[in-house]
């Protein structure tokens, strides 16, 4: 989904791909909505969560359940 990305993505690209601010990718971070880790200070966010986050966000999955 995202190839130009590493397996584990910084807050500036999290951004960059859900289109928003710093703010509000922290504000995700920390209600859990989205998988996160931290080394000392910096936060370090699997790919994964993000494409799960965005799936579950559009309703994709939903909508492949219900038309089994």
């Amino acid at each position: 989904m995202f190839e130009k990305y590493g397996e584990i993505m910084t807050i500036d690209e999290v951004c960059e791909v859900l289109l928003v601010g710093r703010g509000r990718v922290y504000q995700l971070l920390r209600n859990k909505e989205i998988p996160s880790f931290r080394i000392g200070e910096v936060w370090k966010i699997p790919k994964k969560g993000i494409e799960e986050y965005i799936i579950s966000q559009s309703g994709i999955g939903k909508k492949q359940k219900n038309d089994k």
